[in-house]
């Protein structure tokens, strides 16, 4: 099936079939799609009806077109929005923008996923020459912890980690932050009682702890430490296990290359087998996972030479994948996407 850009596929067979985004160019794509319903919500910079948007386009999946109303964003980058989630009544995103939907804020915002499309959000600052939102986690609570590259937020000093009470204020008693390396969160999850974080760092609250930890839902850290040998890019948490992905090379003495699957109480390696996979040529090989059936990954990685575990397909070279979630293993599962995942 000819996709420019986009692509549904089943997840049981892999066979693609027609997504239609009436609008999209494939030569100028988003940078963030969430889905919600049968809505979905592009962010970034990026052609829409033969116009260069840079914010927010809502579609509806069942007939293509824009529902118009939401936010554009005023910001010197050229992918604005980095991160997005819909929380309870409200989409949130994230990146580098002054001012969204005719409001002046920075780097946050949030607008309503129904009704009239009102703008709040915060102001960011940075020492550093921009300040960013990359990663959003929802607690149970309804609160939001936001994750990137920051020292102020509203006035409040936070480095590089915030979280927000459900009424979009800065909650002034959750105080975890990460500092040194790169000094970035790069990718928050919730796994029912922590909050884990992954990114390019050396110290989280002070204590070192680079590239992965895991905060209790007061923001304090906890002993979980896996130790990764280089930056987390995406976190995943399922049934009692935490998947990773980054540019990380080995875990801690055990080598696991770009992907691993580590035990939620320990962080010891539970399958060796899903880090053997992945050869690390780039910054971002796997960039998201998720878990159904099979634990799928995607991005822009190469993979080991050989067939399938029929014995006859090749394997694509690179995009997406997905591995048997009790050994790790490549499937059959193999749709032939010509270019990276983002």
């Amino acid at each position: 099936v000819a996709q420019s850009g986009k692509a549904r596929i089943n997840r049981v067979t892999g066979a693609a079939s027609t997504l239609t985004i009436t609008g999209l160019s494939s030569s100028s794509l988003p940078r963030t799609l969430t889905l919600d319903g049968g809505l979905a919500y592009l962010g970034g910079g990026f052609l829409f009806n033969s116009v260069f948007r840079k914010g927010i386009v809502a579609v509806d999946l069942s007939s293509g077109n824009e529902i118009v109303g939401m936010p554009a964003v005023d910001s010197e980058a050229s992918q604005p929005i980095l991160a997005t989630l819909v929380s309870g009544a409200r989409l949130w995103f994230g990146g580098q923008f002054d001012a969204a939907g005719g409001v002046e804020v920075s780097g946050i915002a949030s607008v309503p996923v129904s009704g009239p499309p009102m703008v709040s959000g915060q102001f960011l600052s940075s020492a550093f020459s921009t300040s960013a939102v990359t990663a959003f986690a929802r607690q149970p609570d309804g609160k939001v912890v936001i994750g990137g590259q920051f020292d102020m937020v509203d006035g409040f000093r936070r480095k590089n980690l915030v979280r927000l009470n459900t009424d979009g204020t800065v909650d002034s008693a959750w105080t975890a932050n990460v500092t040194g390396n790169g000094g970035r969160v790069l990718a928050l999850a919730h796994d029912g009682s922590r909050v884990l974080v992954g990114g390019d760092f050396e110290r989280v609250n002070g204590t070192l702890r680079p590239w992965l930890a895991a905060l209790d839902d007061n923001g304090v850290l906890t002993a979980w430490n896996p130790a990764p040998d280089n930056p987390v890019h995406a976190i995943r948490p399922d049934g009692g296990f935490e998947y990773v992905a980054g540019s990380f090379t080995t875990i801690g003495a055990t080598s696991q290359n770009g992907l691993s699957q580590l035990d939620a109480v320990t962080g010891s390696i539970v399958v060796p087998a899903f880090g053997n996979h992945v050869s690390i040529f780039g910054g971002f090989p796997v960039n998201a996972i998720d878990v159904r059936t099979h634990v799928y990954v995607a991005g822009s990685f190469d993979q080991i030479s050989g067939l399938l575990p029929d014995g006859v397909t090749p394997r694509h070279f690179r995009s997406i994948a997905a591995l048997d979630a009790g050994t790790g293993a490549y499937t059959n599962w193999n749709p032939p996407l010509a270019s990276a995942v983002h």
